[in-house]
């Protein structure tokens, strides 16, 4: 591979965060980038490197969706902007925190997550420290993974509502265009169902669907990349980014 290869790798042990990189979340990964040797004079992978932008807040990216607070809820113009349904005792546990709070810092023992054992509480175990933790609107959104309407796992809790991340809110955070269909129906027609065949449509399609989410890749920063190589074939220009990436 090297021999064919001109190849660049982040440093920093090759990690990076795409928020700064024009992504809507947190998410931390290794970038490596190559360029076929035989066309080293006309395109260096420092020139397809994306260029870093200023993190968005997450009031920025959704702070412009409505408010859900009736579990089952579903924006009427906006199916995929739905409050996801979840055992109904569970909603003391994070009601009364604040952002950046979890439901473990409550200091009643029954609006700590838990389970009844022979008639005693017992607090669930908060292994990672993020479990039921409402994020808050002034830093940027968590990293997006396949368990986000989940409330027990990482950092799933909307910043006011009572209520793991939509569908909608986190097609945001991981800058998926709005055209991009999952349905072979048209977003028009599932907002003018009636309120039952949208609520059977998210039950058979809304996990599939937020697992998709949580397995991709930011597409900015596959956009920026892209444009990135498109602008260097086409004008031959080679820029001298520095002190980001290091060569391999």
């Amino acid at each position: 591979m090297k021999k064919a290869y001109k190849i660049l790798q982040t440093h920093e042990n090759q990690i990076i965060n795409f928020k700064d990189y024009g992504a809507n979340s947190s998410r931390t990964r290794s970038v490596t980038i190559g360029v076929r040797r035989d066309l080293i004079d006309k395109v260096h992978p420092l020139d397809l490197f994306p260029d870093k932008e200023e993190p968005k807040t997450l009031i920025e990216v959704i702070g412009n969706l409505s408010s859900l607070n009736e579990m089952g809820e579903i924006d009427p113009s906006d199916i995929y902007h739905h409050f996801k349904p979840y055992r109904e005792d569970m909603r003391a546990w994070i009601h009364d925190i604040s952002e950046g709070e979890s439901a473990f810092d409550n200091e009643d023992i029954n609006k700590r997550p838990h389970k009844i054992v022979d008639g005693e509480i017992v607090v669930h175990n908060n292994k990672h420290g993020d479990k039921y933790t409402r994020q808050c609107w002034d830093k940027v959104g968590p990293c997006v993974h396949t368990y986000m309407a989940n409330l027990a796992s990482q950092n799933t809790v909307h910043p006011v509502d009572d209520r793991a991340f939509s569908i909608h809110e986190l097609l945001l955070l991981m800058n998926i265009p709005n055209n991009f269909k999952w349905s072979e129906i048209s977003e028009e027609e599932l907002n003018n169902l009636p309120l039952e065949e949208k609520q059977q449509f998210l039950k058979e399609n809304e996990a599939n669907i937020r697992e998709c989410i949580g397995e991709a890749v930011p597409t900015i920063i596959m956009q920026k990349i892209a444009k990135n190589i498109k602008k260097v074939l086409i004008t031959g220009k080679k820029s001298q980014k520095k002190g980001q990436t290091r060569l391999i």
